[in-house]
């Protein structure tokens, strides 16, 4: 004989496992979220790290001679001199010439970076261990996440170490 308004043992419990399933998943999800963001803005900081390096070595800039051209005149900057993994001496110096002239800030937008990330160039001669070029924002922050690529090239028939660091 069945009473109404009565639950069986059973029918509670399931109800109990099926809540404490639900709770344990949604938990694991909703602590997994901090990590995606994190690996995500790490993911993002490494293509960009990544495509400003392609660009520096494998794009003359636009217009080509920019290296002979104020800042305001360049719409695209590029150090190869034609050739895949050879740049351009004089587009180097130029390019360190707009960084130490107070151009940072024209340099980063040419580079298609905004307000959220800066960039650090190095080009150094690995077998002198000179820097050729040292193009990087007044103020580094050292805890701040940063992605960096180095990549080697040739200027001049000399082997250089090229670093694109985006912060």
């Amino acid at each position: 004989m069945t009473m109404k308004g009565t639950l069986d043992i059973e029918f509670i419990i399931s109800v109990l496992v099926f809540m404490t399933t639900i709770t344990i998943v949604s938990i694991s999800i909703i602590n997994n979220f901090p990590k995606l963001h994190q690996e995500i803005f790490s993911q993002d900081l490494k293509a960009k790290s990544f495509q400003i390096s392609e660009l520096l070595m494998f794009d003359r800039g636009e217009p080509t001679n920019w290296d002979t051209l104020p800042v305001t005149s360049v719409k695209r900057l590029g150090l190869s001199n034609g050739t895949k993994y050879d740049i351009s001496p004089e587009k180097v110096s130029a390019l360190q010439g707009y960084c130490t002239a107070g151009n940072y800030a024209g340099v980063k937008d040419l580079l298609g970076l905004d307000f959220r990330n800066d960039v650090s160039i190095e080009v150094r001669d690995i077998d002198l261990g000179t820097v050729v070029l040292d193009c990087r924002p007044a103020a580094v922050s050292e805890i701040r996440a940063q992605a960096t690529i180095t990549r080697f090239v040739l200027m001049a028939n000399e082997s250089m170490k090229m670093t694109v660091a985006v912060l």
